[in-house]
């Protein structure tokens, strides 16, 4: 697809809300997350952004402060259509450089044992597997726990 400005990564704003739900139900089908959690994450969250691609929002990531310097990766999602193009990788640089400024020094995040692709993502930026959650997700299906120290710049 081309267009003239090409992409954005910028703040979530509630306008964007029915994007992300429609970017949620494509990408996790079953498991999404509620427009309830997401509008209780927008409150909370120090870390939302989403791509936005000619005008048409295409992927979002959602992170959270745990602790003073420990964040949690709560979601990263891409639309199937725009998967494998580089957005997911996009989106997760940019929210590892906004936690490196706010000095976070951990970020950890679950993902579905099977989700492959996911989980090369995260290896390719570092992630380390650190231990595996039986029955995690209401399916039953099992998660991967992974972490990441920050290299401070």
């Amino acid at each position: 697809m081309k267009c003239g400005n090409g992409f954005e990564v910028r703040r979530f704003s509630e306008d964007d809300l029915f994007d992300v739900l429609r970017i949620e139900s494509k990408a996790f089908d079953k498991t999404a997350y509620s427009p309830f959690t997401f509008l209780e994450f927008s409150e909370v969250s120090d870390f939302f952004y989403v791509l936005d691609l000619c005008g048409d929002l295409v992927g979002y990531i959602l992170g959270y402060r745990v602790f003073d310097r420990l964040c949690k990766l709560a979601s990263l999602a891409v639309v199937p259509r725009h998967q494998s193009e580089g957005f997911g990788s996009i989106l997760l640089r940019k929210a590892l450089e906004e936690f490196n400024k706010e000095d976070i020094e951990v970020v950890t995040l679950t993902v579905r044992e099977g989700n492959n692709r996911a989980i090369s993502l995260y290896s390719k930026f570092g992630f380390q597997t650190w231990d595996k959650i039986e029955n995690y997700y209401p399916d039953k299906d099992s998660a991967l726990y992974m972490v990441k120290k920050l290299d401070k710049q």
